[in-house]
């Protein structure tokens, strides 16, 4: 039983503040010792490893159909693999949707970047309820980079060496070398000078 002064003994509460403060004071000592850094570390290692493995294997099991296997976190959400055709050189980073009902093609060294959308289905809002689905094929097309958090929709083509932005609503197709940014969506052809965000204009 603990005791404070003349209070007498610690309420339940006080103890579990003082139990509480106790423990992070020890791990906090702990973990400045030598031994600890490295074994913390040798398991961080190990961890990374196992992932690197797991995302390797469920990527070979997801797409056996293509000839180079993309660079796909284990993470990502893969619907109707069999119906994505996949480049070489493509990379797919964590927490990515590929919805590939309608058919999704990556070309090669195409990027995409963590929590991407990209979802060849969507529903038919002139049917009758229970809307009908509708399937339209998306095609990014070689050496493009879609930006974290952006979604890509139904029928889309993005043009070779495009850049979507973090976080753009894509709904119609991009032409060849363009960058694409916001919700709008605005476009801008690439250039060599830099551009002006606000007016599109060399900065």
């Amino acid at each position: 039983m603990v005791y404070l002064g003349d209070r007498g003994a610690l309420t339940s509460v006080e103890r579990q503040v003082v139990g509480r403060f106790l423990l992070k004071t020890t791990i906090r000592k702990l973990a400045r010792l030598p031994l600890v850094t490295v074994l913390v570390r040798f398991a961080l290692y190990l961890i990374d490893g196992l992932s690197r493995a797991a995302s390797v294997l469920r990527t070979a099991a997801l797409f056996p159909h293509v000839a180079e296997l993309p660079r796909c976190h284990w993470s990502v959400t893969v619907k109707c693999a069999e119906k994505i055709k996949l480049g070489r050189g493509v990379v797919i980073g964590p927490k990515c949707t590929l919805g590939g009902c309608g058919g999704i093609t990556l070309a090669d060294n195409v990027r995409i970047s963590e929590g991407v959308m990209i979802e060849s289905a969507g529903l038919d809002f002139t049917s009758a309820a229970p809307y009908a689905h509708t399937f339209r094929p998306i095609v990014i097309e070689q050496a493009a980079w879609i930006g974290a958090r952006a979604v890509i929709l139904a029928g889309v083509t993005i043009g070779a060496r495009s850049v979507v932005g973090a976080g753009a609503v894509v709904s119609r197709s991009v032409p060849p070398d363009t960058i694409v940014s916001g919700t709008g969506v605005k476009e801008w052809p690439r250039r060599t000078e830099a551009l002006s965000v606000s007016t599109g204009k060399p900065g």
